[in-house]
Formats: C-alpha cells, structure tokens, sequence
C-alpha cells in the first residue's frame, strides 16, 4: 500500500507544472519526456526495493532500542535539510 501511495506521489511530482521547469521539459521531444518520466520512476521503485531490502536485515539483527536513535537522527537531519534549502 505504501508504494502505491509513493508512486501516485511521484507521478504526481513529475507533471507538476515546476517540475517540467525545472527540468526544461519544453526542450525535449515527447519521446525523450517518456524516457527522462520512465526513468525517474524506475529510480524511485529500485531505491524503494533496495531501502526496504537492506533496511530489513538492520532492524532484524539491530535491537529496537539501538536503532530508534538512528531513526530519530535521520528524521532530524532530513528536516534540516528542507528547512535550509527552503530558506534559500
């Protein structure tokens, strides 16, 4: 269920009108928009695939109590990332 919500997320990203800006979709032909989307979206499903893949032997071996900080310090560091670059 989650990777469907995470799909139709992405899906949704690549035909916001900023995206297709920012990555000068008005240059391309429509074949090679296809590929750059069909790419994207490829990217996204492989590092969803290998994250859960790898991610499950770390938490299976690791005990909940060691990685809870772990969680909580990458949930801090990707927040400050936004924070910094939407302050920009």
């Amino acid at each position: 269920m989650t990777i469907g919500y995470d799909s139709a997320f992405v899906g949704g990203t690549i035909a916001l009108a900023s995206f297709k800006d920012e990555f000068h979709f008005e240059r391309l032909s429509k074949s090679q928009i296809n590929l750059l989307s069909a790419n994207i979206v490829s990217c996204y499903q492989a590092g969803a695939f290998f994250g859960a893949f790898f991610a499950y032997p770390f938490g299976h071996v690791s005990m909940p109590y060691n990685s809870c900080p772990i969680r909580s310090d990458s949930w801090l560091f990707w927040t400050s990332g936004r924070v910094v670059k939407d302050m920009r």
